[in-house]
């Protein structure tokens, strides 16, 4: 009899299925186990839905089920990469488990997004005076050094002398991975929105398209690098579709690593 309800009953939820109308009604709910049970109902219809994922997340994080809890904030960002809640959801877990160095880059992240949060941002600098930092500001450091060093190597290259310091900076861009993978770090997505991201929406540059290329010993591998790249820069900048395109190559002898460079081109 249960089975039998269960066939008769979901079949008619997801027919009518609003994620955004379920996620409305959960968060109406008093009690919060019910809200709980709601989330995942919910999920059982709409499991690619950022805000759902985020919220059910936040529900796990209540009841300290960090581990869970990550792995909804984690879904929900890689369904939404700018979504700030989410990248403060996993920062304050890291931060109750003393993981300053994992917060912090969280925190930062999160703040790209919503830079006027005052409470992502005090405990932002809470945690870097805790590691010896300084107080936040908002475009990092070390993003500043990776565009410097770029721009000054292509005022070098005579065989770049005609090309936009903007241009060569993304040619000579080089993102790594950890072996076998093909998720972006922080510090990467960090690199990737400023030499890359908020390049293409120069005026100068609107006129450029450019080619992802993923690098790995596995075809495979190589192609979901340059897909996890061109998607992260897609969802994340006003750039459009047909100015980004992905392609894989083979690690080769020359290589020295795998990862993801840049072919820019002119149409």
């Amino acid at each position: 009899m249960v089975v039998l309800l269960l066939f008769v009953f979901l079949p008619a939820v997801s027919h009518a299925a609003d994620c955004g109308a379920l996620l409305a009604k959960a968060k109406k709910e008093f009690s919060i186990i019910r809200r709980q049970q709601m989330l995942v109902e919910a999920l059982a219809v709409c499991p690619s839905d950022a805000d759902l994922n985020y919220e059910y997340g936040y529900a796990l994080e209540r009841f300290r089920k960090y581990d869970e809890a990550l792995s909804y904030y984690r879904k929900a960002i890689s369904l939404r990469p700018g979504m700030a809640s989410a990248w403060f959801g996993i920062a304050d877990i890291e931060r109750n488990r003393s993981n300053l160095k994992q917060a912090r880059q969280a925190y930062e992240k999160g703040l790209e997004f919503d830079r006027n949060n005052k409470r992502a941002l005090a405990r932002l600098n809470e945690v870097r005076k805790k590691l010896g930092l300084g107080p936040y500001r908002a475009r990092r450091a070390k993003a500043r050094a990776v565009v410097a060093e770029t721009r000054k190597q292509a005022a070098a290259g005579q065989e770049k002398k005609r090309l936009s310091p903007l241009l060569a900076a993304i040619t000579r861009l080089r993102v790594r991975f950890a072996p076998n993978s093909a998720d972006l770090d922080l510090d990467a997505m960090d690199v990737l929105a400023v030499v890359v991201g908020q390049a293409m929406r120069r005026r100068e540059l609107a006129d450029v398209s450019l080619k992802v290329v993923g690098i790995a010993g596995d075809p495979e591998l190589a192609r979901r690098r340059a897909e996890k790249v061109r998607d992260y820069l897609l969802g994340n900048f006003a750039i459009s579709t047909g100015r980004i395109a992905a392609a894989a190559r083979l690690l080769t002898s020359s290589d020295k690593g795998g990862g993801v460079e840049f072919i820019v081109s002119s149409p």
